[in-house]
């Protein structure tokens, strides 16, 4: 049996004639522990990981007996080491092994990596959920100061003066809005392989996330409840208002109450949303199996798109029409069309899955 580490040639009878020395028994042990331990895994798992008994472990870890060949080697592929550290009581650091050689072309993830892309994609997903709530209320202030502008008897602002004004900070907010969603996408940005490449992972990476995934499942159900609930309560104002009252203003601020309810609301599907996907990237599961990730990145520049297309489509219409007391439905309705959006390209995701 030859096998190849690092580019180096290491035959079985290498190995046994380290394995003949009686000092390596007891130093052996002592890097199975430390190696183990470092991993955080207990006996059992570690034997299950290499199709042995606990007692085995056990035995190897008590100087009572030493591992077969073949189980060193995994030994040596399932810490990340050479077996020459393994087994050379000079080598007190251990020498770990490069994951881009002779194993092949699919990308290993380690627990390390895998727990920095879950911290990177929470701290982004604030910054995009931010950027869309401040692309919804965009708007706002500028149905507001109209509204205050319908009252000339208690506010002295005109019209144009009210446009002015709301134009402005719709065009700053949206700015502001972008250099979020590219800052925030610079976070994640070096993770991208995980949505369209497949991959495995190493020892303890499967575990860990599905364990995070279940400990954040009532919280990710929760607040998707909550955000479905908010888009759709939040035009209940507005109608009420239209039954009750023809008072302009009172009906501008309704709007832009909607507004913030809908913020409010996408802001926690967004946040949650993202972080529940991070999950499922690292698992594959989902809409980021192996069979569809090739066809996941015209959806993926599709929701990119959609938001600052809508607010395109806002400032068009409202600098033709001139109509800034009607043109903000564009968003509560680009709202409703997105949910369906997601819906349909979803389903026609899974249609063409093979």
């Amino acid at each position: 049996m030859n096998l190849l580490k690092n580019g180096i040639l290491i035959g079985e009878k290498d190995i046994l004639k380290k394995l003949e020395k009686k000092e390596v028994f007891t130093m052996l042990a002592d890097k199975i522990i430390s190696l183990r331990k470092k991993e955080g895994w207990t006996q059992e798992e570690f034997a299950n990981q290499l199709k042995v008994s606990r007692q085995s472990v056990s035995k190897w870890e008590g100087n009572q007996s030493i591992p077969d060949v073949d189980k060193i080697v995994q030994m040596s592929q399932i810490f990340g080491v050479s077996i020459d550290y393994l087994l050379n009581d000079d080598m007190k650091e251990p020498e770990y092994l490069e994951t881009n050689t002779d194993f092949g072309t699919i990308r290993q993830i380690s627990l390390e990596e895998a727990h920095e892309y879950l911290q990177a994609v929470e701290a982004s997903a604030k910054g995009v959920a931010l950027g869309v709530v401040l692309c919804i209320l965009s708007p706002a202030i500028l149905i507001v100061l109209l509204g205050a502008s319908e009252q000339a008897s208690i506010f002295s602002l005109s019209e144009n003066v009210a446009l002015g004004i709301g134009v402005t900070v719709l065009l700053l907010l949206v700015a502001l809005a972008v250099g979020i969603f590219i800052y925030s996408g610079l976070k994640i940005q070096k993770y991208e392989y995980l949505e369209n490449e497949v991959f495995d992972t190493q020892y303890g990476v499967t575990q860990m996330v599905k364990a995070q995934q279940q400990q954040y499942q009532p919280t990710y159900t929760k607040m998707i409840i909550l955000g479905v609930v908010l888009c759709i309560l939040s035009a209940v104002p507005l109608l009420l208002l239209s039954l009750f009252t023809t008072n302009q203003s009172a009906i501008f601020l309704s709007v832009a109450a909607l507004l913030v309810m809908v913020s409010c609301g996408v802001y926690l599907l967004i946040r949650t949303g993202m972080r529940w996907g991070s999950y499922l990237k690292l698992l594959q599961e989902g809409e980021y199996t192996r069979q569809i990730k090739s066809r996941k990145r015209w959806t993926d520049a599709l929701y990119g798109s959609y938001w600052m297309l809508v607010v395109a489509l806002f400032l068009a219409y409202s600098f033709i029409s001139n109509d800034w007391g009607r043109s903000w439905i564009i968003f509560p309705v680009a709202g409703v069309l997105f949910g369906m959006m997601t819906l349909v390209v979803q389903m026609i995701v899974e249609k063409n899955q093979p």
